[in-house]
């Protein structure tokens, strides 16, 4: 399946560079939920969100001369919103993850009060611990997780090795823990 995905992202790339503005169309359908999701980790702001991910495909339009097929097209999408995130964060910092945009998992319906209620509890931990991680661990963790990449499609968007990918995503989730278990604490 991974490799007809491939395929077709190839070929729609290749109608793209050909000027074909419908191929850009299957494209947005494919990937603008990922991208909207990585973005709005990112940014924390539907908004931010929304026109990030719109950005991301007019980039993609105009750049369209610029892309190799040896790469991966997620990838080389989730670099181009990686950057302009990156550029709209320096506008504004010290932001954080609001649980009012309603952008953390919904709780599960078919589940108890209880159990509704304790994962609210943990969602909400998991969102503040997210927050205090230095910002190149929320990237990375963002991009590989939400923008749903695999190791080799990660390096490839921050443009790192293997390697730094596995080690930086590692210590990311060792802090993350860390950090929940210390939101835990002080909320005893």
């Amino acid at each position: 399946m991974k490799n007809s995905s491939h395929n077709l992202e190839e070929t729609l790339m290749a109608s793209l560079k050909a000027g074909n503005i419908d191929a850009l169309g299957k494209l947005y359908e494919m990937f603008s939920t990922c991208i909207f999701k990585y973005s709005l980790r990112i940014m924390a702001s539907k908004q931010a969100a929304e026109d990030i991910t719109q950005d991301v495909f007019l980039n993609i339009w105009k750049y369209r001369e610029n892309y190799m097929p040896e790469n991966r097209f997620k990838a080389w999408a989730m670099r181009i919103c990686l950057n302009l995130c990156r550029d709209r964060r320096k506008s504004f910092e010290g932001r954080n993850i609001s649980l009012d945009e309603n952008h953390l998992h919904q709780p599960d319906h078919s589940s108890s009060p209880e159990e509704t209620v304790e994962s609210a509890q943990i969602l909400e931990r998991m969102a503040i611990a997210f927050n205090r991680l230095p910002e190149a661990f929320q990237q990375i963790l963002a991009i590989r997780f939400d923008g749903d990449l695999s190791i080799a499609e990660t390096a490839l968007a921050l443009g790192c090795s293997i390697r730094t990918v596995h080690y930086q995503t590692a210590q990311a989730i060792e802090n993350l823990r860390r950090l929940s278990e210390g939101v835990q604490n002080e909320n005893a």
